[in-house]
């Protein structure tokens, strides 16, 4: 009995360690093969945006963000350090993300950046929930290549906190995202420039659900049975 039960919490870590990209499905994407933006913006007037209509995934259109060279220092007053360029959630899906993750191809140009995160907002509230996906401190990004970078799902608030989140508070605000965007923090004053294509919004394959949910349910019913048994020895 203890064999089955440890079995069935084998197979519930295998399924948490899946990678991602082998079973899942693609329910909203942008790749700006049609040589427009989709809908992203930016409010800062140091970063412009360009679709170059070359040089994405397959040599097609891409998203081209440029950061305008500064000449004051990082820690110094109007230092612009950052962008952050998003776009409309319902582009990509207009419902509940819970569960599901966002992948997307990201291009340093001339420096790898500092760090690169996805951030996400509700219409019900201020709260930018934020999940870094590269940071220097921890791996290189080659320049002048196509990197694919991928997000945590939107399941556990801990993997998307800011810094005053809770778990409920996270499931409510994944039932009506405003906007989802990339932030980027730059790592030089100089101009810099990144690209971003083939923006896709990922949800698990059926059958991977099937073994998740057959997994827990195997686990529940073999302790149950072990604690039943345990009881019966016990009771006099």
């Amino acid at each position: 009995m203890r064999g089955v039960f440890i079995l069935s919490l084998l197979m519930l870590a295998a399924w948490l360690r899946v990678d991602k990209a082998r079973a899942s499905i693609i329910v909203g994407k942008h790749d700006w093969d049609d040589g427009t933006l989709q809908g992203w913006s930016e409010d800062q007037q140091w970063v412009s945006l360009a679709n170059p209509g070359s040089g994405g995934i397959g040599n097609s259109g891409y998203l081209q963000i440029t950061l305008a060279a500064t000449a004051t220092g990082e820690n110094e007053p109007g230092a612009e350090w950052w962008a952050l360029t998003t776009v409309p959630a319902s582009s990509l899906f207009a419902g509940n993300w819970a569960g599901k993750w966002v992948a997307f191809n990201f291009r340093a140009e001339n420096a790898q950046p500092e760090y690169v995160q996805i951030r996400w907002k509700s219409t019900g509230n201020n709260n930018v929930w934020r999940a870094t996906v590269f940071d220097s401190e921890d791996s290189t990004m080659p320049v002048q290549q196509w990197t694919e970078l991928t997000t945590p799902r939107f399941t556990n608030y801990l993997d998307w906190d800011y810094g005053g989140g809770s778990q409920e508070q996270f499931v409510n605000d994944l039932a009506s995202i405003d906007w989802i965007g990339v932030f980027i923090w730059r790592s030089a004053e100089t101009l810099q420039q990144f690209g971003l294509d083939e923006v896709r919004l990922m949800v698990p394959e059926p059958g991977e659900i099937t073994l998740l949910t057959g997994a827990a349910l195997s686990a529940f019913l073999a302790l149950r049975r072990k604690l039943r048994t345990a009881s019966n020895n016990t009771t006099p």
